[in-house]
């Protein structure tokens, strides 16, 4: 299993206020994450979609709007590695 610090590095860097080209760095993430990674799978919500499915998170990361800013939430499992994002248009 991969350390935690590792793990959660990919993820928390882009919490808070982010534009889009970050938001899509962050989904890449998460895509390739949840290819690799079926242990620790990281869920995706934004709007009314809640998804740990790859193509899913691809199909979010295409429907970003340029100069959007964006809030990411972290939530994080009892194990303290990063388990769901959430990504609210500000």
């Amino acid at each position: 299993t991969i350390s935690r610090s590792a793990f959660n590095s990919k993820f928390e860097s882009y919490s808070g206020t982010q534009s889009k080209f970050f938001i899509e760095s962050l989904l890449d993430n998460a895509v390739t994450n949840n290819k690799t990674n079926k242990e620790l799978l990281v869920t995706i919500i934004y709007k009314d979609k809640t998804t740990t499915d790859p193509d899913e998170i691809i199909d979010i990361k295409h429907s970003l709007k340029d100069r959007t800013k964006y809030e990411i939430k972290l939530d994080y499992n009892e194990d303290y590695y990063v388990s769901t994002i959430t990504i609210e248009d500000l």
